[in-house]
């Protein structure tokens, strides 16, 4: 049988083309010391094909850091959206149209969902339904991973995937109520330093502007600003642009991410006849109106 490079992506080998039982077992060892890199602690693989196995397990959150990382593999990513695709002929079969069992991606379907861009539904049993899928809008992406969806039956038939649609609710949920918005701007001024040996404090600010996925009417009083000087940085003359310390952003108890803190002016040294004018700190509730103003992206 002669394959084109790409059919093994968009079909399935029959059993009497499978790798050896040794190759197999060595791979599926492969699969589970990469799962715990990414820090998958409760995901363990027993075949590579993923049909169902009771000592083979998983959760939602785990595999969605598998299907993150997955996509960051630019092949992978492509055959991952692909809606159909037509299988040439072989020297076995005539040529073949495979369309895709991820109904969110089929525009006649009745689950139809314009923002998925990838997906793989699965079933344990007929009637126990899963999916994980990514999908954008705007400049918004996310990715869902629904386990377990019950699907509605009439005897033995299926009169409804839920999975499909558990996806699309999750989707409405992040799309319509999460956008992303800048909780810090270069343009604004953090807090003031003491310098030693200076003539008077350092304004200081962020290196960058930080933005974050959050709800699209957040309690600006829940962000919350930690702060590491280097105090070793803090001595004068001190140039603008020194990097005199360090931010973390957090929203609730949710970490957001890091940023340098910078002097906004150069800081030279203090004549010995002249003493400073005391500068107090600015205070975390004055740090949070210096970046109360910020502006908001949709």
């Amino acid at each position: 049988m002669v394959f084109n490079v790409n059919c093994p992506f968009f079909s399935s080998f029959p059993p009497q083309y499978s790798t050896s039982a040794a190759k197999t077992k060595a791979f599926v060892q492969k699969m589970n010391a990469r799962a715990a890199t990414l820090g998958c602690v409760n995901t363990r693989f027993t075949n590579v094909h993923g049909l169902k196995d009771e000592r083979q397990y998983s959760t939602a959150r785990d595999l969605a850091i598998i299907l993150d990382e997955a996509l960051k593999n630019q092949q992978f990513a492509m055959y991952f959206g692909v809606n159909s695709q037509i299988l040439a002929a072989t020297n076995m079969s005539q040529s073949r149209k495979l369309t895709t069992t991820n109904y969110m991606m089929d525009p006649s379907s009745k689950y139809y969902d314009s923002r998925v861009t990838g997906g793989k539904p699965a079933a344990a049993t007929s009637s126990d339904r899963s999916m994980a899928c990514v999908a954008k809008d705007g400049d918004c992406e996310y990715l869902v991973v629904v386990i377990s969806a019950k699907a509605k039956m009439s005897g033995n038939a299926i009169t409804r995937y839920t999975n499909f649609d558990e996806a699309s609710s999750l989707l409405d949920m992040g799309f319509e109520g999460y956008s992303i918005q800048q909780v810090l701007g270069t343009e604004q001024p953090y807090s003031m330093y003491p310098v030693s040996g200076g003539k008077n404090h350092v304004v200081v600010g962020p290196d960058a502007d930080v933005y974050a996925l959050l709800p699209i009417q957040f309690d600006f009083n829940l962000l919350r600003l930690q702060d590491t000087r280097r105090e070793e940085a803090l001595i004068a003359p001190l140039q603008k642009g020194t990097v005199v310390g360090s931010l973390q952003i957090y929203y609730d108890s949710i970490y957001i991410g890091q940023v340098d803190v910078l002097a906004r002016h150069d800081v030279e040294l203090l004549d010995a006849d002249i003493a400073d004018d005391p500068v107090d700190d600015v205070t975390n509730q004055n740090r949070f109106a210096l970046t109360g103003n910020t502006h908001t992206q949709t």
